[in-house]
């Protein structure tokens, strides 16, 4: 109609308008955990340099915690602060060897020394209920929350995880693996040598021997230890000779 003007006024057109903060999370990369332990202290000077670049555009967040939807930050209630975790390298999702549980972790700010944080890992146990875990050594990836302010929100904030992750299940505990089919040709009497991959623990290795077929379970002349696969010649009643050919079968999560 004429005479009208439906533009927005000017001041409503800035997303510093906008108070809407939301979570989305950074990537604190190849971090070296030492065992033993349950926790370790993340210091401020680790992440400074990741927030210096981690908004909207490569600008600048602060390395302040925020314990509620009001304060830009690392998050540290208690319902969002969930740290999600992966091996450096093969980007698994740790899991517990026993049980198979997922591990993951949540960040705790303290006080002593300025804003440092602390990393508590946990599983869940058959009920459900969140336990502390006891976290060996390794090098891991953190994806840790952080509660960004609408005008420094990033552009990939909604897809940031699994455009960085492809394997986002937990190694072990029936997540099953890949199987193998290796051809041995033994180069020294009783010496089978190396497999290519590591076995899945605690799963059948098995192979075909000339005729025979042999497995690992129970009393068995295959020794498996990581890659090294032995023979047992007393057990298998016969000698590997240079030159036999071994089919092996096996499964590996690598």
């Amino acid at each position: 109609m004429a005479g009208t003007n439906n533009a927005k006024p000017q001041n409503l057109r800035h997303s510093k308008t906008i108070h809407r903060p939301l979570i989305t999370f950074v990537m604190l990369e190849d971090q070296f955990k030492s065992a033993p332990g349950g926790n370790f202290t993340m210091l401020r000077t680790v992440l400074d340099p990741l927030l210096s670049t981690a908004g909207r555009n490569g600008v600048a967040v602060p390395n302040l915690p925020s314990p509620d939807i009001d304060s830009e930050g690392v998050v540290t209630d208690a319902e969002n602060n969930r740290v999600l975790v992966f091996e450096s390298g093969s980007q698994n999702v740790p899991s517990d060897p026993v049980t198979g549980r997922e591990i993951y972790a949540r960040i705790i700010p303290t006080s002593k020394g300025g804003f440092n944080y602390l990393i508590f890992f946990y599983i869940l146990d058959e009920s459900g209920i969140e336990t502390e875990y006891l976290m060996p050594m390794g090098t891991f990836d953190y994806f840790i929350p952080y509660r960004f302010s609408f005008e420094h929100l990033p552009d990939d904030a909604i897809i940031r995880v699994k455009s960085r992750r492809s394997s986002d299940d937990p190694q072990g505990g029936g997540q099953g693996g890949r199987e193998v089919m290796q051809i041995i040709t033994v180069a020294s009497g009783n010496a089978p040598g190396n497999l290519l991959f590591t076995p899945i623990p605690s799963t059948d290795v098995w192979a075909q021997i000339s005729g025979f077929e042999i497995d690992s379970v129970g009393s068995s002349p295959l020794n498996i230890a990581g890659k090294s696969l032995g023979w047992d010649a007393s057990t298998a009643n016969f000698d590997l000779e240079t030159g036999d050919r071994m089919i092996v079968h096996y499964e590996t999560y690598e």
